[in-house]
């Protein structure tokens, strides 16, 4: 009989919700992999309608330029997360299948790094600790992308290329700010589980 107890990928009654949660970041990120493109075409036309951008054909390279560069990133993160976990999904925390009301309960609770009392969302908030634990890597991921950002403020020629810098910049380091704070709730929470 197989050791069930000590494999960490065993099934500890989350196997539905993780089902679910694949499916729905199967969904987002289809969305997004659809809508980021469509949004970037829609932003160009806007911009060459307002006269911001004066040839049409810079408009159609800058378009598909971005259109092909989402569809590679998207491929790559893809292809990242097949190679690492098995699936091109990736292996999401149980808790994005839970119903809305204990997902807030949950992912509050792992914000403010608090093992919640009752043993269900007990069970999610660990799976999800471990999860942004695994992610990481995205606090600097963010961060370089401010840096480079800032870098790009004080080089840009024109007011609009300043301003889309320095809302990049903003927008990114925010967003490590933002997975700072997660990963440092979510070690305190696997810190109360693996305290004796």
């Amino acid at each position: 009989m197989p050791d069930t107890v000590s494999r960490p990928d065993a099934d500890d009654g989350l196997s539905a919700l993780r089902t679910t949660a694949t499916r729905r970041v199967r969904r987002r990120t289809l969305g997004l992999a659809v809508g980021l493109p469509l949004g970037a075409l829609a932003v160009y036309a806007v911009l060459w309608l307002a006269g911001a951008v004066r040839a049409t054909w810079t408009l159609a390279v800058v378009a598909a330029a971005t259109a092909v560069l989402v569809l590679v990133e998207l491929s790559v993160i893809l292809l990242v997360r097949r190679r690492r976990t098995g699936s091109p999904w990736g292996r999401p925390a149980a808790v994005l299948g839970s119903d809305r009301p204990t997902r807030r309960e949950v992912l509050r609770a792992v914000r403010r790094g608090v093992l919640p009392e009752h043993e269900p969302a007990r069970a999610l908030a660990v799976d999800a600790a471990r999860s942004q634990v695994r992610l990481r890597w995205l606090v600097w991921l963010y961060a370089g992308v401010t840096l480079l950002q800032a870098v790009r403020i004080p080089l840009s020629h024109g007011w609009f290329d300043r301003g889309l810098a320095v809302l990049t910049a903003l927008a990114f380091g925010a967003c490590a700010v933002i997975w700072w704070r997660l990963l440092r709730g979510a070690r305190r929470v696997l810190a109360q589980v693996d305290a004796p």
